[in-house]
């Protein structure tokens, strides 16, 4: 099988869409051997947040010595990088060897009467397979957007849950209210094992840890409620914080490059995570930790992308994304023009976004997502002009982004968000510049 064999194999499952459930992802893995059962396995689920914290988790198992192997989804820039070990993409090579395996798997499974598993529970076993076979001593796994019915978890013997920061998002699968959307989270937790609980949305932080801590108690499994970090001080290359362990009265004194007010939560979630690992056997030093929250990388977070003229992305996509992507502008864009270029999928809560975004702007700019799930960028115009007199709609990213440059001027800032599924070519129209 050749690469873009093993890619149309997976395009052809992904017509199939998402389908919530273990019976299909049991029986392929069991052709498969079962190898998410052969690792040390750390399972994170939530709505915001965990992709970044795998990434704060990846850089200190890195520093410590450890092979890691990371799944996230979905991809920003490159197919590829939902699989890393040690944060380098799976090689085309690579994807194609293990793809041929799955696809034989599959097609077993097919001719003994069963269901062909969809795109998403191919990428899973794939993302198991893959760092079982080439010997990755931690797999950080991502579920895609529920918990206790994830394609990911299929695994039997998680070391360490994480639970991120919980709000509101795919409702349509996960229940209507954020209690409901955290009791599918927290189904991630294993038997006997440990699970790390970030700090929770302010609106109910309280309800929802008791909904984590009520699953953990019934698994008989350690409670770690991660601690607020505290002294937070917000550069534009840098964010200093503290953070004290949840454990202990041990206090480290940090700096991370990703910006946003949010990250250091994120980091402070993965700290106590690699302490969890340290009290497993795991040989990590708090240099370790320390170095490894300074050089992480991750984008398409709040992250700066041009110096002159200033552009910044995001992908929050949700309401409680937006809510903090606000004080993330109020800080770091004070007393500056901001123009937005906005794009949304049609299933997000895209009013609520504007409604707590919009007002930081001089100018939206709104266009249509390449997606098939893409909210026509008139209608969205519609909705930000609820909000915002200066909106208007543009038929192309390029454009977007040269109106954009030229209303900012030079002390501006142009500011992209909305969606993760546009990014890639968003970061690609700002090279042109």
């Amino acid at each position: 099988m050749t690469y873009q064999e093993a890619r149309e194999f997976v395009n052809q499952a992904a017509k199939k869409g998402s389908i919530l459930g273990l019976e299909t992802m049991k029986r392929l893995m069991e052709k498969l051997k079962n190898p998410q059962d052969q690792q040390n396995v750390i399972h994170i689920a939530g709505t915001n947040g965990k992709g970044s914290t795998l990434a704060y988790l990846t850089s200190i198992l890195k520093k410590a010595g450890y092979r890691v192997g990371r799944y996230n989804s979905p991809a920003v820039f490159d197919y590829l990088e939902i699989f890393t070990i040690n944060d380098v993409n799976i090689s085309e090579a690579d994807y194609a060897k293990y793809m041929e395996e799955i696809a034989k798997a599959c097609d077993v499974l097919v001719e003994e009467g069963f269901e062909m598993p969809t795109a998403f529970e191919i990428e899973t076993a794939l993302a198991y397979l893959y760092f079982y076979g080439e010997k990755c001593d931690v797999t950080l796994i991502e579920t895609g957007m529920g918990g206790d019915e994830d394609a990911t978890n299929i695994v039997k013997n998680t070391i360490i849950s994480i639970i991120s920061s919980i709000s509101m998002d795919h409702m349509r699968f996960l229940g209507n209210t954020v209690l409901e959307i955290a009791s599918h989270k927290a189904g991630i937790i294993k038997d006997n094992s440990v699970v790390v609980c970030a700090v929770q949305s302010e609106d109910h932080s309280k309800e929802i840890e008791d909904v984590i801590q009520g699953m953990a108690m019934k698994k008989h499994a350690d409670f770690i409620k991660v601690n607020e970090p505290e002294n937070l001080v917000f550069h534009n290359e840098e964010t200093l914080f503290d953070y004290c362990l949840a454990s202990d009265e041990k206090r480290y004194h940090l700096s991370t490059g990703l910006l946003g007010v949010f990250q250091p939560y994120n980091a402070s979630a993965a700290i106590e995570t690699a302490i969890c690992l340290r009290k497993k056997g795991f040989h990590i030093k708090d240099e370790d930790i320390v170095l490894g929250i300074l050089e992480t990388k991750w984008h398409g977070r709040f992250e700066k992308i041009r110096n002159s003229p200033l552009i910044y992305f995001d992908g929050g996509h949700n309401p409680d994304a937006a809510k903090l992507l606000a004080k993330s502008m109020e800080i770091y864009f004070t007393n500056k023009k901001i123009i937005y270029i906005i794009g949304v999928l049609a299933d997000k809560d895209y009013d609520k976004i504007l409604a707590l975004t919009a007002g930081f702007a001089d100018t939206i700019i709104t266009i249509t997502p390449n997606n098939i799930r893409a909210l026509d960028g008139e209608a969205l115009m519609r909705e930000a002009k609820k909000y915002h007199h200066h909106a208007r709609n543009v038929e192309s990213i390029d454009e977007a982004i040269k109106k954009a440059v030229g209303m900012s001027g030079k002390d501006g800032v142009v500011f992209i968000f909305g969606s993760l599924s546009y990014l890639k070519e968003a970061r690609e129209a700002c090279l042109k510049i």
